[in-house]
């Protein structure tokens, strides 16, 4: 896969913007977002609720566990999609990392199920391998969708991901201790190519998702344009497989990040982030 440019179909596809894809019966997948330092008490509350009834999507799995718990995983910190089926779903700190959120209809009971990945550009984009795995894991996951549910009520959204993508041992990285010369360095080196990665992340998604369900996701909010290197300026990702809504916490960001667009229109959307 040739994940350098990125070229549209020649033939017509829905357009996931206008539900063009769904049913009439079915709703889309709806997102907030959410300014991490405005949360109020009332906020917060809801969150750590959710959290004590939700699935969570821990990227940081120990590989035989999620192996044995029959969860997709191609290594640490590589990429995990979480089972499908009817249950909520979170997943914590979205640096570099890119998800993808999926519900459909079960046709034998009429509930949503969904499955909710968290992958990391910076492993499947320079691993041959670990890029097969995934797309091979993301399609039996949308394929269990397709499987099992009513036809024209399946919904996909792409977020996540950088508009400046770090490199180098972040998890341990503290500005505050660095001199200027050091932080000089580290800034040139992030910015030499600052939505590369990004752009070939979400397409490599969109283009997977388009050939296995036939329409483009949904790439329901943009890069996170407000980069440090810490949890609260990451993203976090709260998904209500039920009433079809995916809330996002993550610091503020322009409005241009916060835009829905097609995964066909990448192109277009990267120009827009390098204005």
């Amino acid at each position: 896969m040739n994940l350098s440019k990125f070229e549209s179909p020649k033939i017509e596809s829905p357009n996931p913007l206008k539900n063009e894809h769904l049913k009439e019966d079915f709703e889309s997948i709806i997102g907030c977002i959410y300014d991490r330092d405005e949360l109020t008490a009332e906020d917060k509350i809801f969150f750590n609720n959710f959290k004590k009834n939700a699935n969570f999507v821990n990227f940081s799995i120990n590989p035989d566990h999620a192996k044995k718990e029959g969860i997709y995983n191609s290594g640490k910190d590589t990429y995990i999609i979480s089972k499908v089926n009817n249950e909520n779903k979170y997943s914590e700190k979205y640096l570099d990392c890119t998800a993808v959120f999926a519900t459909g209809t079960d046709m034998t009971n009429g509930e949503n199920i969904s499955f909710l990945s968290h992958q990391n550009p910076e492993e499947f984009l320079k691993n041959p391998k670990i890029l097969s795995n995934l797309k091979e894991d993301l399609i039996k996951s949308l394929n269990e969708l397709i499987k099992r549910c009513s036809p024209g009520s399946i919904d996909v959204v792409v977020l996540g991901g950088n508009k400046n993508t770090l490199t180098g041992d972040t998890d341990t990285l503290d500005m505050d201790k660095m001199n200027p010369q050091q932080i000089y360095d580290f800034l040139e080196k992030q910015n030499l190519n600052p939505l590369d990665d990004y752009k070939k992340s979400i397409y490599f998604l969109s283009k997977t998702i388009f050939e296995t369900l036939k329409f483009y996701p949904t790439i329901i909010s943009g890069p996170n344009s407000n980069i440090k290197t810490n949890h609260n300026n990451a993203l976090d990702l709260y998904c209500d497989t039920k009433n079809r809504r995916i809330y996002q916490v993550r610091p503020r960001n322009e409005s241009v990040n916060n835009e829905s667009f097609s995964g066909d229109d990448i192109n277009k959307k990267i120009n827009d982030y390098e204005q």
